[in-house]
């Protein structure tokens, strides 16, 4: 079988229209051949299909599950219940702490508000204006790769979603 004809099988498969043949095509293809390193990536999602249709239940198994969920509701026992003095104290306590966390935040706030949280550009020396610019370029590079990167997986997740829809109908 051509690596053409894998390549068009796999665009099918991604859109939801092949066969039960063709799909039996391409697990034979990734469970058999030597698959080459640009198909790689997709050989263990068919030997996953291949490994998951091999497993087998044994015929009493809903009978041990049944029976293990049997003995195990005598086992069950029931919540205390909980004595009023103490949920009253954890509700005090909770209280307390949140007075204290407002009451630090404000005093914190206030002691910073004073200080200038700004710095100008022209107040950098110019080797810290060389690492701004520096850290500037290297975000600005992160933040393109990103935004790459998730069109990719929007991508791959339209496909997924166009697959999943035809399989649905």
């Amino acid at each position: 079988m051509g690596y053409n004809n894998i390549h068009q099988l796999l665009e099918k498969y991604w859109e939801g229209d092949t066969t039960l043949q063709e799909e039996k095509q391409l697990k034979d293809f990734f469970n058999h051949a030597k698959v080459p390193t640009e198909l790689k990536e997709y050989q263990p999602l068919f030997q996953y299909f291949e490994y998951e249709s091999q497993l087998k239940l044994d015929n009493d198994f809903e009978d041990r599950l049944m029976a293990q969920l049997d003995n195990n509701t005598a086992t069950i026992v029931p919540l205390l219940t909980r004595n009023s003095t103490y949920v009253m104290l954890r509700r005090i306590a909770a209280i307390a702490l949140l007075i204290f966390s407002i009451g630090y935040g404000v005093t914190y706030y206030q002691s910073n508000a004073s200080k200038p949280t700004t710095i100008a550009l022209e107040d950098l020396t110019e080797e810290e204006r060389l690492q701004f610019e520096q850290a500037k370029a290297a975000l600005v590079f992160a933040s393109e790769k990103l935004n790459r990167g998730a069109s990719l997986a929007a991508t791959g997740v339209v496909k997924v979603h166009k697959s999943t829809e035809k399989i649905r109908k």
